[in-house]
């Protein structure tokens, strides 16, 4: 163990879980079953002394319909009962917050379509975490674990920026 682990977790069923431990980065895209999303959080609390969790508080888009929206939902009430299950302290960051936090501008509506703001992301990712794997699988495993590495480093910011002004 290396010290204080921080998770971040892109909701849904194409995002992912990143765990940062010091020098070491752990990711996975969603697991499928209530199982492997247990035994994940066990594996990524277990690398650390400690973990907290910043978990992005989505929304449904328009026109997923009622069914994409209550699946969404579910997962997303799933995710925060994993966490409370391990007892891992996470707290709900809006996109734009941990995008600011990480100096990633906003979207630029009708200027730029949603997979080349993802690919900005990706970018950004591999900006930080240039020497992962990650960078040799497909383009849709890296989008699915990208946000969430972005979302753990935010929260790495975020909390050690909070412990060295107590």
């Amino acid at each position: 163990m290396q010290g204080r682990g921080y998770i971040g977790i892109d909701p849904g069923k194409s995002g992912g879980l990143a765990l940062i431990v010091g020098t070491l980065v752990d990711y996975k895209e969603m697991p499928s079953s209530d199982m492997d999303l247990l035994d994940i959080l066990y594996d990524f609390d277990q690398k650390a002394v400690g973990c907290h969790c910043f978990l992005e508080r989505v929304r449904t888009m328009p026109g997923e319909g009622s069914k994409g929206a209550f699946t969404f939902g579910e997962g997303f009430g799933k995710l925060q009962m994993a966490l409370t299950a391990r007892q891992i302290p996470y707290e709900l960051v809006q996109p734009r917050s941990w995008q600011k936090s990480l100096n990633i501008p906003p979207k630029k509506i009708r200027i730029e379509s949603k997979p080349q703001f993802k690919d900005r992301l990706r970018q950004k990712a591999q900006e930080l975490f240039p020497t992962i794997g990650l960078w040799n699988a497909s383009l849709t495993r890296q989008r699915a674990i990208c946000d969430a590495l972005l979302i753990a480093e935010s929260c790495r910011r975020a909390r050690e920026y909070s412990n060295a002004t107590v």
